[in-house]
C-alpha cells in the first residue's frame, strides 16, 4: 500500500507537550471520488483496515503517539471490530483512535462494549469532528462512552461571537463534568488559542500549532 501519510500534533497548552499525532492520508489517487472527505466515506470496512495496519506498521518503530481515524462504517463489521482489537494487540504503542463523523454511530449499546476491548488492549477512544454532521446531539458525549470529544472548528471557529462563547464554555464545562477530555480542533491564530484556553479547551490541534507535515519535518518537536 502507497498512501503517503502526513502528522499533525494534538497539543497541551498549558504544558507544551504533545499528546498524539494525528495521522493524515493523502492518497495519490481518489479513484474519481470529488473529494477526499468522500473518498473516505465510502471506503469499505476491510481497505480501512488496510490502511489502519499499514500506518501501525509504518509509525511503529518510531513510538511516537498516534491518533488515528476510524470510520463508524467499521463498527458494523464484526469481522473487521474483532480485527481491528487484534491488530492494536499486536502493536505495542500509545494510540487514540477517532471515530469520525461521516456516517452516524450505531446504538450505544452495540458501540460502548467494543469501545471498552479497545481500552482493555491500550488504546483511548475520541469521538472525533463533534458539531459536525451527525455528531452534534449532546446524548453522543453523554451516552457513548468515548475517553475524548474533538470540537470540529464549525463551532471552535466560533470563539468570537459573543452570542456563541458561553455556549462553548458550557460544552467545554459539561464534557469535563462527564469525566472526558475535550480537544479544540482548527485552531488557526494566537487569539483564538488564547481564548479558547481560556474556556476551558486546553487540548488544541490546528495549523497554529504546527500545520501537517512529514515524519521527517515533525521529528524535531517529536524528539525522534
Amino acid at each position: 500500500m502507497n498512501i503517503p501519510y502526513v502528522l499533525q500534533p494534538i497539543v497541551d497548552v498549558l504544558s507544551g507537550d504533545t499528546l498524539h499525532y494525528e495521522v493524515l492520508s493523502r492518497p495519490d489517487s481518489l479513484d474519481d471520488a470529488p473529494s477526499l472527505e468522500h473518498y473516505f466515506e465510502n471506503m469499505t470496512p476491510a481497505l480501512q483496515l488496510e490502511i489502519i495496519r499499514d500506518q501501525l506498521q509504518h509509525f511503529a518503530v518510531y513510538q511516537i503517539p498516534l491518533a488515528i481515524n476510524v470510520s463508524p462504517k467499521l463498527l458494523d463489521c464484526p469481522q473487521q471490530r474483532h480485527a481491528l482489537v487484534e491488530l492494536i494487540r499486536t502493536h505495542d504503542m500509545p494510540l487514540l483512535l477517532e471515530f469520525t463523523e461521516g456516517s452516524p454511530l450505531p446504538p450505544e449499546e452495540q458501540v460502548n462494549p467494543y469501545l471498552r476491548d479497545l481500552r482493555a488492549v491500550g488504546c483511548q477512544v475520541a469521538l472525533d469532528d463533534f458539531g459536525s454532521g451527525y455528531n452534534i446531539d449532546i446524548a453522543s458525549i453523554q451516552d457513548y462512552d468515548f475517553d475524548v470529544i474533538k470540537i470540529d472548528r464549525s463551532l471552535s471557529s466560533r470563539w468570537d461571537d459573543p452570542r456563541r462563547k458561553p455556549s462553548l464554555s458550557l460544552l467545554a464545562h459539561l464534557i469535563k463534568t462527564l469525566g472526558k477530555t475535550a480537544i479544540a480542533e482548527g485552531i488557526e491564530t494566537q487569539a483564538q488559542a488564547d481564548s479558547l484556553q481560556t474556556i476551558g479547551f486546553n487540548r488544541q490541534q490546528g495549523n497554529y500549532h504546527c500545520r501537517p507535515g512529514t515524519l521527517q519535518a515533525i521529528r524535531p518537536a517529536a524528539g525522534i
